[in-house]
């Protein structure tokens, strides 16, 4: 790869305790390392805030007072990944959702491949 982007991961999660971590393990993995882990926490009445804040506290935590669906997570993520932080690119993921250890460096290859004009998004 040519360019070093900076990429964080957006996961929309209610109720994922069971799932979300053999996501962020998976996510921790990439061979392209990501900038931050940012998840949405969709007002999980599980164990999905405790679990978060003990077993991966690198992870941030957008806490939802109700559960805003999927749209509403994916763009309360966004404004966060995109408008206040700035990151060049988002990976949107569902809470079980399991990408290969080289998923996103796979992405920024075929990316590398479109040019420097591409505005693909991913």
């Amino acid at each position: 790869m040519t360019k070093r982007w900076s990429i964080a991961s957006v996961t929309v999660a209610y109720n994922g305790a069971a799932v979300l971590p053999r996501q962020f393990n998976a996510l921790k993995k990439q061979t392209y390392p990501l900038d931050e882990i940012i998840v949405v926490n969709n007002a999980s009445s599980d164990d999905s805030v405790r679990l978060l804040e003990t077993d991966f506290p690198e992870v941030t935590i957008l806490n939802q007072s109700n559960n805003v669906g999927v749209g509403g997570g994916f763009s309360v993520g966004i404004d966060c990944a995109a408008n206040q932080k700035r990151y060049d690119w988002i990976w949107l993921l569902d809470q079980d959702s399991l990408p290969s250890d080289d998923g996103l460096e796979r992405l920024l290859e075929a990316l590398d491949h479109l040019g420097d004009g591409a505005s693909a998004t991913f």
